[in-house]
């Protein structure tokens, strides 16, 4: 990975328990049924079988699109993912100024993982112009949801540019460590 912001299953891509379990035609066809009916987190369920050629057959182009029509509906996974497949070019050619408005309506929407890419993509100009100020507004609101990378961001980048660590920046670093021992820890104890 390019970069080490991006933590956890390395950019936060959605793998909801609803399309894990392996898909049979019945659930593909309902998935399609509620998507064509304008239900947002189908066309993202839709999506990440495509994605992951989990009862279809893959395609990643068509992945794309289903998670673009879930963002179009407000669901904050399915434009978190579209990010992540224009930023990486999973469907085709990577595009990284498109995929910025996608992370930034992902964070508008609620996503703790929208907020922390759109937060490393505007801190660092990938896809933008440097805006340190937007990336520390949304590294600020990844934190506020828990997003153990966006505060680490925060504190990191905060104490880089201050070049000495206040308390507040410090307590913001304790804060990551503490949510990414507790997110192991769930996952190696089952919870």
């Amino acid at each position: 990975d390019e970069e080490a912001d991006e933590g956890g299953d390395e950019d936060g891509e959605d793998d909801k328990d609803a399309v894990a379990d392996a898909m049979d035609d019945s659930k593909v066809a309902l998935l399609k049924k509620e998507c064509d009916d304008g239900k947002a987190a189908a066309c993202n369920d839709l999506g990440f079988a495509y994605d992951k050629g989990n009862g279809v057959k893959e395609d990643k182009k068509k992945a794309l699109g289903l998670y673009k029509q879930a963002c179009d509906a407000k669901d904050q996974f399915g434009c978190n993912n579209s990010g992540i497949f224009l930023e990486r070019g999973f469907a085709g050619d990577v595009d990284l100024a498109a995929a910025v408005p996608f992370y930034e309506k992902a964070c508008e929407l609620g996503h703790p993982w929208g907020c922390t890419n759109a937060g490393r993509m505007n801190f660092n100009g990938i896809g933008t112009k440097v805006s340190k100020e937007k990336g520390y507004n949304y590294f600020t609101l990844g934190c506020e949801k828990k997003n153990p990378w966006a505060c680490n961001n925060l504190a990191w980048h905060k104490c880089n540019d201050d070049s000495v660590c206040t308390d507040a920046e410090e307590k913001l670093a304790r804060r990551a460590v503490a949510m990414s021992v507790a997110i192991v820890r769930g996952l190696l104890l089952g919870g």
